[in-house]
């Protein structure tokens, strides 16, 4: 244990290039010879020797024991109170093994944190990729949102293996937008899952994915044209703060240490309350909000904020009003008592309109809430935000 705290320790010295890659070889030879008891010894002692344990794991075989599975997602458990880079990369390592061993423990253990941790969701749906059926394919389907590069090809190729299709029109879109972030890094695989969900093939074996990815968006508007067209939300000049800019703050260190009392504020600020409720404060129109950041990624939230037209939840989908009178409005269609309905507004007015005076009525493409909210807030401000959303302290 001595010197296996010596190479933890070893791990934070600067050196040259070749070095931290020296010193994780001699570390991993090291503990190839630890006998069982050893390796136990050392996972009790994980939390303290993260960079020791992750390899650790390296060494451990291919299927390991009920009984080590059984430490492993203990430790998982350990390190939620762990936050620190070398914790994250252990838990990375973990979610990579514990997939790898096919334990139905394991398994279980993936699917409830990925319920309970929306942060830790790429990482995961990585290792529930490796079983794409059964439970493990709505998580995936989930998934498809938040999941980027390496992990989206993985999500993307093993739905694409298992034999199981979906014909969800918001399965398809989240495939299709899926694919047009991949672009040319990996958007083939998006195509080949959509071909085998839906028995089509719409370009050449030859054609680049961009071309066929084109394809399949004018295919996916005039199947759905009710819904919004499957394309990427760009950076708009409706919105004072990019995506990227907002992501980065709230992964800084100065990001990350906000304040939900402040929160509370700017919730009320942003004007978040006209139509949400969040515990006791604000109104129910919209979607309830208590339990939202228990329930989604930040990249979800942040998404749905900045670009509230791009996914919209069947219950909450805006409808254009036309009343016998012909004026419109376009909103959140609620019945209320009395023989009227309400139409919650993308400004946050509603309008009462009696049922005998409604002309027409039609599925919209835009949300009711409106973009810009978070112009008028700082960065700092935006991050208390996420706190009060995520419950954070």
């Amino acid at each position: 244990m001595t010197l296996v705290e010596f190479f933890e320790q070893a791990r934070d010295t600067e050196g040259g290039n070749s070095f931290a890659g020296y010193v994780e070889n001699v570390s991993r030879d090291f503990l190839a010879g630890f006998t069982d008891a050893e390796r136990q010894h050392l996972l009790a002692e994980a939390v303290r020797l993260p960079g020791a344990a992750l390899s650790l794991l390296a060494t451990l075989p291919e299927h390991p024991s009920p009984d080590l599975v059984a430490r492993l997602i203990k430790l998982d458990e350990q390190l939620k109170a762990v936050d620190t880079p070398a914790a994250h990369k252990l838990q990375l390592g973990l979610v990579a093994v514990l997939a790898g061993s096919g334990e139905t423990a394991a398994m279980n253990h993936l699917r409830e944190t990925f319920e309970r941790e929306p942060d830790r969701r790429q990482e995961l749906a990585m290792g529930l990729a490796q079983q794409p059926s059964g439970a493990n394919w709505p998580l995936l389907l989930r998934s498809l949102p938040i999941v980027e590069g390496m992990a989206a090809q993985e999500v993307l190729m093993q739905l694409a293996s298992a034999d199981r299709v979906s014909n969800d029109p918001q399965a398809l879109r989240q495939v299709l937008l899926c694919g047009l972030k991949l672009g040319a890094d990996g958007g083939e695989h998006a195509v080949r899952l959509l071909e085998k969900w839906t028995g089509k093939h719409l370009a050449d074996s030859g054609a680049k994915p961009e071309a066929a990815l084109a394809a399949w968006q004018k295919w996916f508007a005039g199947e759905y044209p009710d819904l919004a067209p499957p394309m990427l939300a760009g950076e708009s000049d409706t919105n004072r703060w990019s995506a990227a800019d907002i992501l980065a703050h709230l992964a800084s260190p100065e990001g990350r240490q906000r304040h939900a009392q402040q929160g509370a504020l700017v919730f009320e600020k942003a004007q978040c309350a006209k139509c949400h409720r969040y515990g006791g404060r604000g109104e129910s129109i919209g979607p309830d909000l208590t339990t939202f950041g228990r329930r989604f990624h930040k990249k979800e939230i942040l998404e749905s904020i900045l670009y509230p037209s791009q996914v919209i939840s069947d219950q909450y989908a805006s409808k254009t009003m036309t009343t016998t009178t012909g004026l419109s409005y376009t909103g959140i269609v609620t019945p209320v008592a009395g023989n009227k309905v309400v139409v919650l507004q993308a400004n946050g007015e509603k309008i009462a309109i009696p049922k005998s005076r409604i002309d027409e009525v039609l599925p919209s493409k835009k949300s009711a809430m409106p973009e810009g909210l978070l112009n008028a807030l700082t960065l700092e401000e935006i991050a208390d935000l996420f706190a009060y959303l995520t419950g954070a302290n």
